[in-house]
């Protein structure tokens, strides 16, 4: 009976990763069951952004690695004004992260730092944005 608890979690690992090669079993191993996008489905948003745009739109913003802190920015000035804009970018960010979360695991490592960058990169925009905005 202990054996076999022992036993379970490296059976469990084995069957999740029977159809991985070596470099994404490694990386599977050193990052989890890592999911793109988690982080920023995670991440605290300002209450006054959501008066600009809906809170899935923002968090897809916020994750994506395609675009600079920079667009990102002018993206927050715009947004509310071109619901056309919010309409497009939700599509192409939505498809974004779904390609992402479809990548190997050894890409897994590289693609975590990625998206720690981009919502640190949306921490400092968001709070700038913020302080234009009335106060709650």
């Amino acid at each position: 009976m202990h054996n076999s608890i022992l036993r379970k979690p490296t059976t469990i690992l084995r069957l999740v990763t029977a159809d991985m090669d070596d470099d994404d079993r490694k990386a599977y191993v050193s990052t989890g069951d890592y999911k793109f996008g988690e982080a920023a489905e995670a991440f605290a948003l300002d209450s006054r952004l959501l008066a600009i745009a809906e809170e899935d739109l923002l968090r897809l913003i916020a994750g994506s690695t395609a675009l600079t802190a920079e667009q990102k920015c002018r993206i927050l000035f715009r947004i509310e004004q071109d619901t056309l804009l919010a309409e497009n970018l939700f599509v192409a960010l939505f498809d974004e992260r779904a390609a992402l979360q479809s990548l190997a695991p050894k890409h897994w490592p590289q693609l975590k730092k990625l998206e720690r960058k981009s919502l640190a990169e949306w921490a400092g925009i968001s709070a700038a944005f913020c302080l234009r905005l009335p106060p709650e």
